[in-house]
């Protein structure tokens, strides 16, 4: 089966009401609700927003389930900022765990809430973006200039820094579109204060947060040793001062086989296919799609896998990211 016929195929099995538009009726229940897993009963407020993030990266900004998600998250926001995660039990939902990432996640909520009402915020999501982002502040260690991934964990990430660099400077970006100078040049000031800190600390004489930098490759593992490469490229960040980063090319020459193939990681991780698609390696991204479309039903399969899948396809279908 040739790529394109295989596409018209794979869309129509991926979409049931209309081909162009997210498709989140197997996650997102009528509450507003965004599982992790299809018909699942657990929420991981990260994995939801990052679904959201790509669906938008692929041209499909979701509106509907944008803002139903943003109503159900509204009044699970703890008093100091952050979320949880949340388990359904007896039809109700109960927070069952603590944020995998807190910096990730406030940084995405920061960039759904001024990225669906960037020009007249409602009162409840302003007090809210208040709220996340004195939480985000305090997870700023002053010293190093980069952000902590908890309140309770002392360790920063380059994966998680990326997503935050990317989200306060879409914000500041968002707000000199509406008019909003000063408030745009707070964020963009933020995020280039961050730039320059992640080019100390994760350069190849900076600190060794990550353990991915040292040289010594025995101990590494796919995530998030291997992973962690791609979230610059993810976010656009130019990677000159990380002197260790290997390039694209690199990158795939050492791990796209186990990444395809699964072999050194359970998961279909379609980030890196959505990097792949960016950087205009339309073979990797083609295979991607061919080997994740027998995963959806798997346990290693999630709402972010979803959404990135439906957005390469509807992508490659319409002849996008063509070399």
């Amino acid at each position: 089966m040739n790529n394109l016929v295989y596409l018209v195929y794979l869309l129509g099995s991926l979409v049931s009401e209309s081909i162009w538009a997210l498709d989140l009726s197997a996650y997102q229940l009528p509450d507003g609700a965004i599982t992790v897993h299809r018909s699942g009963d657990a929420v991981d407020p990260y994995f939801a927003m990052k679904a959201l993030w790509a669906a938008r990266q692929l041209d499909d900004p979701a509106p509907i389930e944008t803002r139903a998600w943003i109503k159900w998250m509204l009044p699970r926001q703890e008093e100091d900022g952050r979320f949880l995660r949340y388990c359904q039990r007896n039809g109700r939902w109960q927070a069952c765990d603590g944020s995998d990432a807190d910096d990730s996640s406030l940084a995405l909520w920061l960039e759904l809430l001024n990225e669906a009402a960037p020009r007249s915020m409602p009162a409840r999501w302003a007090l809210s973006t208040r709220r996340a982002e004195r939480a985000l502040e305090n997870l700023l260690d002053k010293e190093s200039g980069v952000y902590h991934v908890s309140p309770t964990t002392n360790v920063a990430l380059l994966m998680d820094n990326a997503e935050i660099y990317a989200a306060l400077k879409h914000i500041g970006e968002l707000h000199n579109r509406a008019g909003d100078k000063v408030g745009g040049q707070k964020y963009l000031m933020q995020a280039k204060s961050l730039r320059l800190a992640m080019g100390r600390v994760f350069g190849s004489r900076g600190k060794d947060l990550l353990n991915w930098n040292n040289g010594d490759t025995s101990g590494e593992k796919f995530y998030p040793h291997r992973l962690a490469h791609i979230y610059p490229w993810l976010h656009d960040m130019d990677t000159s001062t990380f002197g260790t980063m290997l390039s694209w090319q690199v990158w795939l020459d050492r791990y796209a086989d186990a990444w395809l193939a699964r072999t050194d990681d359970p998961y279909p991780w379609g980030l890196v296919a959505l990097v792949a698609y960016r950087r205009g390696s339309n073979e990797m991204v083609d295979h991607w799609l061919k080997n994740s479309s027998a995963l959806r039903e798997g346990e290693n399969w999630n709402v972010l896998e979803d959404a990135i899948l439906q957005g390469l396809a509807r992508a490659r279908l319409n002849g996008q990211g063509n070399e």
